[in-house]
């Protein structure tokens, strides 16, 4: 999960490694599809190093602003195996589910995710979600439509 004195001696996380935190919601790792980092801040990136295998959806100038000195834990980022899909600006990751940047937040480079109600039968996000934007996104062909999701969103 990463480690760095001055992080844990100012923000003192509590931290759960996220195959735990999975279970108990009753879920495992295997179960995820896709991954979308809102920001690659340590508080955020740090379950990704056992995601191996798994795209991880993160906006192409977040991804390049993470490996600026003293952004973040550069080992969460760079862990061994880890799969970024980088985004410019507005994609649908599959139908349905869009993830897009968000002006004027926490990190110039941040992005959030929209789910919509048809795409879906239930959805409990992490993060509250921003409503689409009115522009066409760019779709990915790496998920097909027919596919069960399970996204992560960090």
């Amino acid at each position: 999960m990463g480690s760095h004195p001055d992080v844990d001696d100012h923000y003192r996380p509590r931290r759960i490694a996220l195959p735990d935190a999975l279970h108990a919601a009753g879920l495992a790792v295997e179960d995820l599809t896709v991954v979308a980092n809102c920001h690659l801040h340590f508080d955020h990136c740090g379950g990704n190093p056992p995601l191996t295998g798994l795209p991880i959806v993160v906006q192409e100038v977040e991804l390049a602003a993470a490996h600026h000195p003293d952004y973040t834990l550069p080992e969460l980022v760079d862990a061994p195996g880890l799969t970024y899909q980088k985004a410019s600006g507005d994609v649908e990751i599959f139908p349905g589910v869009r993830s897009f940047p968000l002006l004027g937040t926490r990190t110039a480079t941040s992005q959030s995710s929209s789910v919509e109600a048809t795409a879906v039968s239930s959805c409990s996000p992490g993060s509250p979600t921003t409503p689409p934007r009115p522009t066409e996104p760019t779709r990915w062909p790496s998920v097909p439509p027919t596919t069960a999701i399970r996204l992560l969103y960090l």
